[in-house]
């Protein structure tokens, strides 16, 4: 976790709890959509009793609810905020994450000569049921660049419609304030993944 988000938090006496979420290949969007179901419910059922018993005298204000992630963590903060209204999520935070996973430029054509041999080893690998929860950087980034150069991120996201954000943001109940921000240099998660004109002319 970012030190800033950390010294924000102390700042405004808040309460900072950083879930664990399935990772693709081994899960699929729908596992981690799922996942997040999970821990909002937790969070709104468990955590007040959890948080007096480990720290007497400290309570938790659940009308004010703030997310922030970077990279996927942005993307479902984003997500949280525009699927799980009973959340009460009132801002979010999110950085230098796709909000267009159906943008070509997410989804290139698969690199000619083929480079998946790291890939291919490595699903080879997987293990039925195996669970991955932590990745920290640098670590797998190699099996990262392998997905995206093979052209199989979506694929390996899966079909749950859930996982289009515009989609979700525009049938929304309600959304929270959203602050939003990407590099215009970016080469990965490039700039026109996150500034999508048409997505953000909500009804």
């Amino acid at each position: 976790m970012p030190d800033r988000l950390v010294q924000f938090g102390a700042s405004l006496d808040a309460v900072i709890v950083s879930p664990e979420y399935r990772l693709l290949p081994e899960a699929s969007g729908a596992d981690i959509l799922d996942d997040l179901a999970h821990f909002w419910d937790w969070v709104h059922k468990f955590l007040p009793s959890v948080l007096s018993e480990r720290w007497p005298g400290h309570s938790l204000n659940l009308d004010r609810i703030a997310v922030a992630g970077e990279s996927a963590g942005g993307y479902l903060a984003l997500q949280s905020a525009s699927i799980f209204s009973a959340a009460g999520i009132k801002l979010v935070m999110a950085q230098y994450c796709a909000l267009d996973i159906e943008n070509p430029a997410y989804n290139p054509a698969p690199i000619t000569p083929p480079t998946d041999d790291y890939l291919h080893t490595y699903l080879k690998s997987i293990k039925p049921g195996s669970v991955r929860l932590s990745s920290p950087f640098p670590e797998k980034w190699e099996l990262a660049q392998a997905i995206l150069n093979a052209g199989r991120h979506r694929e390996f996201i899966g079909p749950d419609e859930r996982m289009n954000i515009r989609r979700n943001i525009r049938r929304a109940e309600r959304l929270p304030a959203m602050w939003i921000a990407q590099g215009m240099d970016d080469d990965l998660v490039t700039f026109s993944l996150v500034a999508t004109g048409s997505m953000w002319r909500i009804p």
